[in-house]
């Protein structure tokens, strides 16, 4: 049986990219599954520290803001978006890897300081909690009001 010539030169024009459009494909779809296991892990974890609980009793005016959704929103888009680098990496697109690798890097650089604002904030919340619990014992030692 002759193979047609339609089917040739689709073979020969599509079978050098498939490798690497298949690739692309690969990174995209484990990026996505890496971001929804974090997302999910990011949710459970903040739900078992009882994110929400603590910011909206310690927020009068935002009494149901969830807060995990958000930092799970985030955690998500932020790998989707490293996984879409990476796709647009395997594919050979400078114009479209070259921004978002710069994108990538900005954020990878403001990172870790980030992170020290949040450990200062959970280390002022935790300094407020003790002192607000030292001040409330000494007034009601004394019966002030």
């Amino acid at each position: 049986m002759t193979t047609p010539p339609w089917l040739l030169s689709l073979q020969n024009s599509v079978g050098s990219y498939l490798p690497s459009l298949l690739g692309g494909l690969a990174v995209l779809l484990i990026g996505w599954l890496v971001a929804l296991a974090l997302a999910a892990g990011t949710r459970k974890g903040l739900a078992a520290l009882g994110l929400n609980v603590r910011l909206n009793t310690a927020t009068p005016e935002a009494r149901d803001f969830d807060y995990e959704k958000i930092a799970s929103r985030l955690v998500f888009w932020f790998v989707l978006l490293l996984a879409v680098l990476g796709m647009f990496s395997v594919f050979n697109v400078d114009g479209v890897s070259g921004p978002l690798s710069v994108l990538a890097g900005t954020v990878m650089a403001y990172l870790p300081r980030i992170l020290l604002a949040l450990g200062l904030a959970l280390l002022a919340w935790i300094v407020a909690t003790v002192v607000r619990g030292l001040v409330n014992r000494g007034l009601m030692a004394t019966r002030l009001d």
